[in-house]
């Protein structure tokens, strides 16, 4: 995709009196739509079939061979060009000796002034007239299509009755999942502890507010632990001594979350907390907190959640935590 950002935008400025010419005319729409490419482009990002654009075969009429029939529809090219065909096109067939595809591409004002040297395939009372809009069609090898200037529709193999759509490219709404992340406050975290073997809340959890990342549902959080994870002592020291015979290790203790909303979830951490008597009040003074990423699909995206996501998303928490941090390398 080429950037032109570096050629002046120049806008064009009227006063009463003024005497206007073609080419004034001709350089104002040339910068509305420019700016409406660069808006395609930088925002949406997509290119290839919009609306309609239908491709069917249909048989020899009135002396001509075979031909495949293009519906009206709307298509945008990678450079953010408009590609409109109001009318129904019947495009002749040529011979198949080999795979080959329809393309369709922007035709530039050029072809619009000088109807004698069109170079595309304009059969139908539509498009007889040389300043409606239409975009040209041409067959190619399946090696010479130009992805992106070039818009793919139907492709024809020799012996196959039917056109085949898979290499049709639609343009899609580019949509960014709504991605945002925290991290409490170290020593003002917020944990709590309920002391009951018998309790299905027993343990040691934190509600996390994420009401500033302003979720329209909840989301998918991917939370961490962060801190000194050796069991804690009733002075409130991390401590990594013997712990009933056994010596303390990182998979003492794992975190999980038990409840989710769109404005907050809950974190729990369970395993050997220590002989602290009060484990909240140690978890804050060891600076326990938790590091947080919440992840909202938009526009109906929501994938399908893998398990094994949390094996590529446990080291990236710690890596991104980390960059937060220090900063890069």
């Amino acid at each position: 995709m080429t950037d032109d950002l570096h050629i002046p935008l120049d806008r064009v400025t009227y006063r009463d009196g003024q005497r206007l010419t073609a080419q004034d005319l001709r350089d104002d729409l040339r910068h509305t739509e420019r700016r409406w490419r660069l808006h395609s482009r930088g925002l949406h990002d997509t290119w290839g079939i919009a609306l309609g654009l239908g491709v069917v075969r249909v048989g020899a009429d009135e002396g001509r061979g075979p031909m495949v029939r293009v519906e009206p529809g709307y298509a945008v090219d990678a450079l953010g060009r408009d590609i409109l065909l109001s009318v129904q096109v019947d495009v002749p067939i040529p011979d198949l000796g080999e795979p080959l595809v329809l393309t369709m591409r922007h035709l530039e004002d050029a072809a619009f002034r000088r109807r004698a040297e069109r170079a595309f395939v304009c059969l139908g009372s539509g498009l007889d007239d040389p300043r409606t809009e239409r975009p040209a069609f041409q067959w190619r090898r399946q090696s010479e299509v130009q992805f992106g200037a070039e818009i793919p529709l139907t492709q024809l193999w020799p012996a196959v009755e039917q056109p085949d759509p898979r290499v049709r490219r639609y343009a899609r709404t580019l949509v960014h999942p709504h991605i945002a992340w925290g991290e409490t406050e170290a020593g003002r975290t917020g944990w709590k502890y309920i002391d009951n073997e018998f309790s299905p809340q027993y343990g040691l959890y934190v509600d996390v507010d994420t009401s500033v990342a302003g979720f329209d549902r909840s989301p998918f959080y991917f939370a961490q632990l962060i801190g000194d994870l050796s069991p804690i002592t009733s002075a409130g020291r991390s401590d990594a001594s013997t712990l009933q015979g056994e010596t303390a290790r990182f998979s003492d203790l794992y975190g999980y979350l038990s409840e989710t909303g769109k404005r907050a979830f809950r974190f729990r951490v369970c395993g050997p907390y220590g002989d602290a008597p009060d484990p909240s009040t140690a978890a804050e003074q060891i600076g326990w907190r938790v590091f947080w990423i919440g992840v909202e699909p938009m526009g109906g995206c929501r994938p399908t959640f893998d398990p094994s996501w949390a094996h590529f998303i446990v080291p990236f928490l710690s890596f991104f935590h980390d960059y937060r941090a220090t900063g890069p390398a």
